[in-house]
């Protein structure tokens, strides 16, 4: 997982790892090998992504996660499950051949934000790729089904490599290595309970956000009293 404050280059440094911007200075290897030795072709067979900005298309569901008229069936039905919206899905009259957007017909599939994004992770999920790269992923998703979402990823993970930008802190206790993000560079490094110990940057973030839980949490036993 890489956490840090806004502009400390988290996104730029996911989109220099998939070769979108080439680095000024250095080299970024792959099995030991500079990137340059891989052509844009086969990067994009190895690693896959999911940025805030992703597109969904007004397709049925199946080709909007496996953006191909081949259907893969087994693939489908994984990435999905592992996104957590099976449930959503299977609710639908025609299930995965259900229409997204309203715009033919009004027993389309209208999109929450949080259903948006989980579709798009499955369109990851799908690819089968070594490498998967998620910028906050689940930003638009509750607490709860982001909790259900982490969980899901981390009991599949093994097949491949999975990392993160998160601003929620949570989801990162369920990573191997965390790297913590500033202007300068990398600030620190290590797991979850590692980093809690050094009571250094990581620690600070994690303790305003679970403070920040605590309170609206107090607020809402309130209010409710009232």
């Amino acid at each position: 997982s890489v956490v840090g404050p806004n502009g400390a280059g988290k996104t730029t440094f996911i989109k220099l790892l998939l070769g979108l911007y080439k680095p000024e200075k250095g080299e970024i290897l792959i099995d030991g090998k500079g990137m340059d030795a891989y052509s844009a072709q086969s990067l994009r067979r190895y690693m896959s992504a999911v940025f805030q900005d992703f597109k969904i298309f007004a397709m049925n569901i199946e080709e909007n996660i496996a953006l191909n008229d081949k259907i893969d069936v087994q693939a489908l039905d994984e990435s999905i499950s592992r996104a957590q919206i099976r449930d959503r899905i299977d609710m639908l009259p025609k299930k995965e051949k259900s229409v997204i957007g309203g715009f033919f017909d009004e027993g389309d599939m209208m999109l929450s934000g949080g259903e948006s994004q989980k579709i798009a992770l499955s369109r990851s999920f799908y690819r089968k790729t070594d490498v998967i790269v998620l910028d906050e992923p689940t930003s638009a998703l509750d607490v709860i089904s982001e909790d259900k979402m982490y969980n899901s990823v981390a009991r599949c993970s093994g097949r491949e490599t999975i990392l993160f930008i998160s601003h929620r802190l949570a989801s990162t206790r369920l990573a191997d290595r965390i790297v913590v993000f500033e202007a300068a560079g990398i600030a620190e490094e290590g797991t979850h309970s590692e980093l809690l110990e050094r009571k250094g940057i990581y620690c600070n973030m994690w303790n305003a956000q679970v403070e920040k839980f605590r309170s609206k949490k107090t607020l809402s036993k309130g209010s409710s009293g009232s």
